[in-house]
């Protein structure tokens, strides 16, 4: 009976270690099972996320092409044409973004007093777009299957619709003034053309009107012209204001105040080529109020001229820092909640990039920044091509 006993225990002693060494497998093997489905699972929620973004900005940029070129050309099936060329040019999860002429809607972008946009199809007049992208495994460009698993593959589809409303717009330029915008063009400090320059004092340039050719002046005010050549071409009219600015400040006979509203919102934009000319006749002398100017714009942005329909743009050109004044973040703050877009622009080396940066930010726009004067051109002509159309869905 002892060696019975004995033979069972040694013979249970000696099983164990296998059967645990089976177990330890079986586990093992749905450890893995499970840690490749969950990184399969994983892998494909970014893929879908990222199709997602990709989907949606070839749908925005498609319905904007178009409601820019139906502007631009009167005519549905180019602004249709655009629309798809620009749709092509994207790609969703490796696809190129197709989308058919039934996909293109045309209608009237109604403004409501909550400030967004109701689409009316195919009512007059015309001025915005609709584009439905819809991409899955029965589209011309499929996304075919993701494995959300590792035993079966899981069909999804995207679908994304944007439209695009050309707008009305008003408005404002806000130009410095100050002591500095007399300076050569060049971008050096203190530095005047050389004709100012020969056997004269730089302080006795300080009070001489900037050089109508080679000054910074000079290349705030060609670049204000080309502005003002781009907006004339679009198909809607903007309504524009200028206003300018530099301090408080006193010598002599000599003086100037922190802003001016130059012009109010207007159509004539005659007017403003010839105020910023007769600025230019004028000594430009004074510090660096930024928030000045931009109180001034608000004031013209939000007067009786403004438009209840129009979308509100402010353009803030500098070439130097805030010397004098409020901060200039906290004016970009109250432009903001007044639903005023800013753009900035520097101009030179000594501008305060920076802080520039962080107003359009702010305010929803974007910084440009100009190391010459030809670029500042570009800059202004840049601004006034991208104001056609927005995203109002």
């Amino acid at each position: 009976m002892k060696t019975y006993l004995n033979k069972r225990v040694t013979g249970s002693l000696l099983a164990r270690p296998g059967h645990r060494r089976g177990s330890i497998l079986v586990l093992s093997a749905v450890a893995l099972m499970t840690m490749l489905m969950v990184a399969a699972f994983c892998i494909n929620l970014t893929q879908l996320s990222t199709s997602r973004t990709e989907i949606r900005l070839a749908c925005d940029a498609a319905a904007k092409a178009g409601a820019v070129v139906l502007g631009q050309s009167q005519s549905v099936s180019q602004a249709r044409g655009a629309a798809k060329t620009v749709a092509q040019a994207h790609f969703v999860s490796g696809s190129q973004m197709q989308i058919r002429d039934a996909d293109v809607h045309f209608g009237n972008g109604q403004s409501l007093q909550d400030g967004s946009y109701n689409f009316r199809l195919n009512v007059s007049p015309l001025n915005a777009v609709r584009v439905n992208a819809v991409m899955d495994a029965n589209s011309r460009a499929g996304l075919g299957s993701y494995y959300m698993s590792m035993i079966s593959p899981t069909q999804f589809s995207l679908s994304y619709q944007s439209v695009a409303t050309r707008v009305d717009h008003d408005l404002c330029l806000v130009v410095d003034r100050s002591g500095s915008m007399a300076w050569d063009s060049a971008n050096d400090s203190w530095s005047y053309y050389s004709e100012n320059n020969a056997d004269t004092p730089i302080i006795q340039n300080y009070f001489v009107p900037p050089h109508p050719v080679h000054s910074r002046w000079a290349a705030a005010n060609t670049a204000v012209g080309v502005f003002l050549d781009e907006v004339s071409g679009l198909p809607f009219q903007c309504k524009v204001g200028l206003v300018s600015y530099s301090s408080n400040f006193v010598f002599g006979l000599y003086n100037s105040e922190a802003s001016t509203i130059e012009n109010g919102l207007t159509t004539s934009y005659g007017n403003l080529r010839t105020s910023m000319t007769r600025i230019g006749t004028k000594e430009l002398i004074g510090n660096t109020n930024i928030a000045s100017g931009m109180q001034a714009a608000v004031q013209v942005l939000t007067s009786d001229q403004a438009r209840l329909t129009a979308k509100k743009t402010m353009i803030l050109l500098t070439d130097g820092i805030k010397t004098q004044g409020l901060n200039p973040l906290d004016l970009a703050t109250a432009a903001a909640a007044a639903n005023i877009t800013i753009h900035t622009v520097t101009f030179s080396h000594q501008a305060d990039q920076a802080l520039m940066a962080q107003v359009a930010a702010i305010g929803g726009g974007t910084h440009y920044h100009a190391p010459t004067p030809e670029y500042l051109s570009e800059v202004f002509g840049t601004i006034a091509k991208t104001l056609p159309a927005v995203l109002t869905q």
